[in-house]
């Protein structure tokens, strides 16, 4: 998942204990992981004969994390180009491209920035190490996907970690070749992020060339999942066509600590309106909407197609109804969820007068976001065990404002219905399901919904490698209705 990299998991089965890791293939070399799991086993069954015994690491893992750790330098085991193996995306186990020219002051000046701004850090240096400056893991991992959005590169994970300093990104942005970090490109990219903060249109990626004339102008937009963010998108925003500008649309400015009872159409006006005032009359907008996205990319795409060329895509999105249940928001019934996980006492004493007073008192008591996640997970337990799937993949490291935002955008699907139709609809679903009510989406477009099916779930879809497939699909969805409309 876009959180997780590498999950371990004991499950117990009777007597028996099944053990097994789920790791995302796209950054591990899968024979080194195998021969860590499989000395991993080993360890464990010596701590269950009862001595705690740690084997000795077998010579075959030894010399296989040998080679994959000695890969990640042009002058290591398997150094120079093409020590890769082919078609594999950046990790562990994997050679990094030739070196290249070192990056141009100006360009690690732009890097830092980014940087600086992601971490909050405004004294962070070049060669600080991130972890020692205050980044953990994931939010590590959330400024390498960053830099790779906005330099349009890979970046081999294993060698950032190595050295986590933006000294050391800037340089494997550089080594990359195959889209050179461009300090004027990255600043006009912080510009245009800039100028959206607080805002619901986020700056995601510029469009990278002209094309061949097929996809220029398109301008695609990417609405929000259920915890009302973009970063979700991350993978997929680089894997679109590269004469595509891809924004996201955010419900963050609009995220309280509190659920709101809001519907699908307030959701969107502030939408509309800014996307009417960046854009003009006429262009060509792909819409795109993953999870309870799907349903803010339904009402756009309805209300925004008489003043412009729209077309929209829904990605494992269930179709509106009342599905989920999510609470009432009322005062009353928001004391009774927290009195059920014996968080109501969460208050420091005062007696709020609102259920968005209650939360606020909540949210300031959470002494970290480990707790804050913890009370999450028991809150959407003491809903609706559907509202705990809901969390999904950052299950563990949701915060009370996202789970919050989370209950508003479902409430408010539930009670949806589109007013307007749209004349063609692709819906892709994921093959596990989850999306199970897919063709109930010939609500908004009764005679041109078009079904697709991936391979895969409801995240991998989004994420490399399967974001390439996904983001190759949406663009042959649009190139077929251009040449069905003439257009160029």
């Amino acid at each position: 998942t876009p959180q997780v990299l590498l999950d371990n998991q004991l499950l117990p089965l009777g007597d028996d204990i099944a053990v097994s890791w789920d790791f995302a293939e796209s950054h591990f070399d899968v024979a080194v992981i195998e021969e860590l799991f499989g000395h991993y086993v080993l360890t464990l069954l010596g701590c269950a004969d009862g001595d705690g015994t740690v084997p000795p690491v077998p010579a075959r893992s030894a010399a296989a994390i040998k080679r994959a750790m000695l890969s990640r330098t042009p002058g290591g085991a398997n150094g120079g180009p093409g020590g890769a193996a082919p078609g594999r995306a950046s990790g562990i186990g994997q050679a990094e491209p030739a070196a290249a020219a070192p990056p141009a002051a100006a360009e690690e000046a732009a890097l830092l920035a980014v940087a600086r701004e992601h971490a909050g850090l405004s004294g962070l240096g070049l060669a600080d190490n991130l972890f020692a400056a205050g980044l953990d893991s994931l939010s590590f991992i959330a400024l390498v996907a960053k830099v790779e959005t906005l330099a349009q590169t890979r970046i081999p994970l294993a060698s950032a970690l190595a050295d986590p300093t933006v000294e050391r990104l800037a340089g494997l942005v550089a080594q990359a070749g195959a889209k050179p970090l461009d300090a004027g490109r990255l600043a006009a990219g912080r510009s245009a992020a800039e100028r959206s903060g607080g805002e619901t249109l986020v700056w995601m990626r510029p469009a990278l060339d002209a094309g061949d004339g097929a996809g220029g102008g398109v301008k695609a937009l990417l609405a929000h999942g259920g915890f009302g963010n973009v970063e979700v998108y991350a993978d997929l925003a680089v894997e679109l066509p590269e004469d595509w500008e891809v924004w996201g649309v955010s419900f963050e400015p609009a995220a309280r600590p509190y659920p709101q009872a809001m519907t699908i159409e307030e959701v969107c006006a502030p939408y509309l309106a800014e996307i009417r005032r960046r854009f003009q009359a006429g262009d060509r907008l792909v819409i795109v909407g993953w999870s309870v996205g799907g349903t803010i990319a339904a009402e756009l795409a309805g209300r925004l197609g008489g003043d412009f060329d729209v077309e929209v895509i829904l990605l494992d999105s269930l179709a509106p109804g009342p599905i989920v249940e999510v609470g009432d928001f009322t005062l009353d019934g928001e004391r009774r969820l927290l009195e059920s996980c014996a968080a109501a006492g969460r208050t420091g004493g005062g007696e709020p007068a609102t259920a968005a007073e209650l939360w606020t008192l909540v949210e300031s008591s959470m002494a970290d976001r480990a707790e804050e996640s913890r009370l999450v997970e028991a809150l959407a337990t003491a809903i609706s065990p559907t509202l705990v799937e809901d969390l999904g993949a950052a299950r563990g490291n949701v915060t009370i404002r996202q789970f919050n935002a989370l209950r508003t955008l479902i409430g408010a699907r539930n009670a949806y219905f589109p007013a307007l139709t749209v004349s063609r609809v692709l819906a892709v679903h994921a093959s596990d399901g989850e999306s199970w009510n897919n063709d109930a989406w010939t609500c908004l477009s009764p005679a041109g919904l078009e079904e697709r099916e991936l391979d895969g779930n409801h995240y991998s879809i989004l994420m490399r490698p399967s974001a390439r497939i996904t983001a190759r699909v949406i663009a042959d969805h649009a190139r077929r209705r251009s040449s069905r409309t003439g257009r160029a």
